[in-house]
């Protein structure tokens, strides 16, 4: 549940760099936001059967900074400006959204994401057999904090856990089909298993819901769904920014 009790405490990000923050991506919003305030993230992949799909992330917070969240949009990127909403208990939203038609045509500054075809069943008649794995380069993100806010990593590592208590990271994936396998994750100690929910007809939703605190450990995340569904997948892979 997040709560602006934070945002009185003494030790506040300056406002240039506050600024800053929102022209990087989710994950450095978000923990840039947590030296002030309190926040959640979540991010979230849909893959059609025609191999294409929507990618999008979203900041949520309350109090002053949910205030700031209402008032200026978010550059979460390079994705299309975000849709502002507000909920119950002044919770502010910031949601933006992009369609690809190939993985290929996402360009994540601290994400790959893969599709690879291992193939079919049935003789080659059935459902294709698909891998899909998410690399998410924690240990970057956390450079990219310490950089917008002018705060080692050190400094940063010893602070924001006590006040990112209760605050969650969650990333889904929705997939066609059936899921074969969801890999656990492994994060500070903490062993979380990702939960399942869907059908066959309407697809699945896999879900890693993560405290926001134990992204400052570990340098990197890996994801990893195995499904078989019907339809025209083939190998590809999101590129970085620039290229």
């Amino acid at each position: 549940m997040m709560t602006s009790s934070l945002l009185h405490t003494p030790w506040h990000m300056p406002n240039s760099r506050c600024a800053a923050a929102f022209k990087r991506g989710a994950l450095c919003v978000g923990l840039a936001l947590g030296l002030s305030g309190c926040f959640d993230v979540h991010q979230s992949l849909h893959l059609n059967r025609d191999g294409g799909g929507s990618y999008a992330v979203s900041v949520a917070a309350q109090g002053l900074v949910g205030e700031a969240l209402a008032e200026k949009r978010l550059d979460l990127a390079g994705l299309p400006p975000p849709v502002i909403t507000r909920g119950e208990h002044g919770v502010v939203r910031q949601t933006a959204r992009v369609r690809f038609a190939r993985l290929s045509d996402l360009r994540l500054p601290f994400d790959v994401i893969s599709l690879r075809v291992r193939g079919h069943s049935f003789f080659g008649l059935g459902p294709a057999q698909v891998e899909l794995r998410r690399t998410f380069l924690l240990g970057n993100a956390r450079r990219e904090v310490a950089q917008m806010t002018g705060q080692s990593r050190q400094s940063i590592a010893q602070i924001l856990p006590a006040r990112l208590r209760g605050n969650v990271y969650v990333f889904a994936i929705t997939l066609p089909g059936s899921v074969l396998r969801a890999s656990p994750l492994t994060l500070g100690g903490l062993h979380i298993a990702p939960s399942i929910a869907g059908n066959f007809w309407d697809g699945h939703t896999v879900s890693w819901r993560v405290p926001v605190r134990l992204l400052l450990r570990g340098s990197i995340l890996r994801f990893a769904v195995e499904f078989s569904a019907y339809g025209r997948f083939t190998n590809a892979e999101s590129l970085p920014p620039g290229s």
